[in-house]
C-alpha cells in the first residue's frame, strides 16, 4: 500500500563525505584500493577505542556503504599508478546516517597522521567535509560509475566467484539478480526490490587488480530504473557487490 511505499521512502537518510589527502610520492601501487580499505580499518580500529570496527569489519557483515578515489592524470603501469600530483580525493557515500558520523568523526582522527604505504611513501589524511545531494524523485535515472560496477556469482559448492561485465550476455539478468538480493537484504520490499533495472547505455569492460585477484567489471554510464526509493539507496549505498571495497559508486548525471 501507499504508506508501507512511503515507510521504505524514509528509510535512504544518506551522507556523503570528502576526504583529501596527500601522498609523499605521486605514485600509488596499482592494487591501491587495499591502502584505502587499510586507511578505514586504522580509523576505526582508533576510534573510541575500536567501539565500531566489529560492526563493519567483522566476517560476513554486510556494509551499506561505497566508496571512490580521484586520481589527477593516473597512468597505469605493470605494477605501480603513476600521478601527475600528489594530492587526491577520497569520496565515501552511505545510506545511513550513523555509519557516515562514525567514519567522519574516526577519519577526522586520523588527520595529518601518516600511513605508510609501499616503496617508502605515505599518505596523510588533509580535511575531511560532508557533503550535501538532493533526493532523487524520478523512478528513471542516468548515472555514471566512478568506481567500477562489480557482479558477483559466487558457488559455494566449488568455493569459486564469477564476474560478469557488460561483455558477457548474462549481465543484466546477473546485475538485477545481484541488485535485487541487495536491496531485500537492506530491508526494502520485494515489491520495491524486483522493480530495480539496470541498463547499459555508454560502458566498457575493465579488469580490477584487487589484492592478488583480478576482477572483471563494468564502468561508463547506465540507465537505473526503479522506485525513487531504490534509486536514492542505491546513489548513496552503491551498486552491486564489493561496494565496500572500492566498487559500486556512481553519481547521478541526469534525472529522467
Amino acid at each position: 500500500c501507499s504508506s508501507d511505499l512511503e515507510e521504505q521512502r524514509k528509510k535512504v537518510v544518506a551522507m556523503k563525505l570528502l576526504i583529501e589527502f596527500s601522498l609523499d610520492k605521486a605514485e600509488l601501487p596499482k592494487d591501491y584500493r587495499r591502502i584505502f580499505i587499510h586507511l578505514f580499518k586504522t580509523a576505526l580500529s582508533n576510534a573510541n577505542g575500536g567501539k565500531y570496527y566489529e560492526d563493519y569489519y567483522a566476517t560476513g557483515k554486510s556494509k551499506d556503504y561505497c566508496w571512490s578515489v580521484y586520481l589527477k592524470n593516473p597512468v597505469y603501469t605493470d605494477k605501480i599508478v603513476k600521478l601527475a600530483d600528489t594530492r587526491g580525493k577520497l569520496y565515501f557515500s552511505t545510506s545511513d546516517k550513523k555509519t557516515g558520523f562514525i567514519f567522519f568523526a574516526a577519519l577526522m582522527e586520523q588527520k595529518k597522521k601518516i600511513l605508510p604505504i609501499k616503496n617508502e611513501n605515505a599518505l596523510r589524511i588533509l580535511s575531511v567535509k560532508q557533503i550535501t545531494e538532493e533526493r532523487v524523485r524520478s523512478n528513471n535515472v542516468l548515472i555514471k560509475m566512478v568506481s567500477p560496477l562489480c557482479v558477483r556469482s559466487h558457488n559455494r559448492e566449488r568455493d569459486y566467484d564469477f564476474y560478469y561485465s557488460i561483455a558477457h550476455e548474462e549481465f543484466e539478468q546477473e546485475s538485477r539478480r545481484v541488485l535485487t538480493y541487495q536491496l531485500q537484504n537492506a530491508g526494502f520490499s520485494k515489491e520495491l526490490s524486483e522493480s530495480v533495472k539496470l541498463i547499459p547505455v555508454n560502458t566498457k569492460k575493465v579488469i580490477v587488480k584487487f589484492y592478488e585477484s583480478m576482477i572483471e567489471s563494468s564502468i561508463g554510464f547506465f540507465e537505473l530504473e526503479g522506485d525513487s526509493a531504490v534509486i536514492n539507496y542505491l546513489l548513496q549505498a552503491g551498486l552491486g557487490s564489493k561496494k565496500s571495497a572500492g566498487f559500486g559508486m556512481c553519481l547521478l548525471e541526469a534525472e529522467g
